[in-house]
């Protein structure tokens, strides 16, 4: 089976990864300080910075509105394996794999993973029991309260 998505979770990598490094990389460069090899740093406390953005916006942001920015453009979610909503720990398990897994390689093993993988999960989706569907896949079962069972 074809998985449709594949396209739509690169665009969105790109777009959320361009706008982390971007802003990081912005950050440094104001609030840095020149070294002696030329190069830009920022050291102590202001040096989290980055780190916080980076949590605020995959972890924070795909906790509670269920993806980040690139994955509301292309109109992804990620839901849990167990359809319950996700947890705080599924988002951060499902996020410290980007270091291998897309930082790293630039995403050629989550591409390999999401391609070959029985529910299309790249590493990250498998540890913390995840995947990436389309928004309009998501059709919750409606109850009202006079409906029995």
């Amino acid at each position: 089976m074809e998985y449709p998505y594949t396209s739509k979770r690169i665009g969105a990598t790109l777009i959320d990864y361009t706008l982390v490094y971007s802003l990081s990389f912005y950050y440094i460069f104001a609030a840095g300080t020149r070294n002696d090899r030329g190069a830009y740093e920022v050291d102590g406390l202001p040096a989290f910075v980055p780190v916080a953005f980076w949590f605020v916006y995959f972890i924070i942001t795909e906790r509670f509105m269920g993806g980040t920015l690139g994955h509301h453009i292309f109109k992804l979610k990620v839901v849990s394996m167990d359809g319950k909503d996700l947890t705080f720990g599924q988002v951060f398990l499902r996020r410290i794999c980007d270091t291998l897994e897309i930082s790293w390689c630039f995403g050629f093993i989550a591409f390999l993973l999401v391609r070959s993988s029985t529910y299309n999960q790249r590493l990250g989706d498998q540890v913390a029991k995840t995947r990436v569907v389309g928004k309009e896949d998501i059709n919750p079962e409606v109850k009202f309260d006079f409906e029995e069972g």
